[in-house]
């Protein structure tokens, strides 16, 4: 008796089974098979750290995408008040049969100077039509300024600290 395979069970005679029940067994495995050559997807929010950076801050993009193994470029790019980042899946490397794992990612972009602006998170697989994912607003603060001594101050301590010197170093030479 001839035997055919399909998907590691053995069928005896496939020619007999009608095409209902073939078209209900294919259906179904063939979007499992696409969902997972696809799969680079994201899973969850996609959270923004610090929560309110300031002009200083290198920003923090963190997400956990589904992965298959597939190759994966993720470019930032800020154009006037927009921030784009566009996560590019190509199916190298692409593992068809077990579920995605889940893979933790960062991606860093700033300092950005102060200003209200629209984060957007994409993604592009083989160069298809791109897929908006995420889209939230981001501020941006003006940093405190740095604490400064005064010209006065400053002085003063330049004048403390040589005398310091001075008497460390006499004593140092027995004067």
């Amino acid at each position: 008796m001839h035997r055919q395979i399909l998907l590691g069970c053995h069928i005896p005679n496939l020619g007999s089974l009608n095409r209902t029940v073939l078209k209900r067994l294919l259906f179904p495995i063939t979007l499992l098979i696409l969902a997972t050559a696809a799969s680079g997807f994201i899973s969850g929010p996609i959270v923004i750290s610090p929560s309110s950076p300031s002009e200083r801050d290198v920003i923090r993009a963190t997400f956990t995408e589904a992965s298959s193994g597939c190759q994966i470029n993720i470019s930032t790019v800020v154009t006037g008040t927009v921030v784009r980042t566009t996560m590019f899946i190509s199916s190298v490397g692409c593992v068809s049969g077990p579920p995605p794992v889940p893979v933790p990612r960062e991606i860093s972009f700033g300092p950005l100077a102060p200003n209200t602006y629209t984060y957007e998170f994409y993604e592009d697989y083989e160069g298809g039509p791109q897929l908006l994912i995420s889209r939230q607003p981001l501020v941006v603060s003006a940093a405190p300024p740095i604490p400064a001594l005064s010209s006065n101050s400053l002085v003063l301590l330049v004048v403390a600290l040589t005398g310091i010197a001075l008497s460390a170093l006499g004593r140092a030479t027995g004067q």
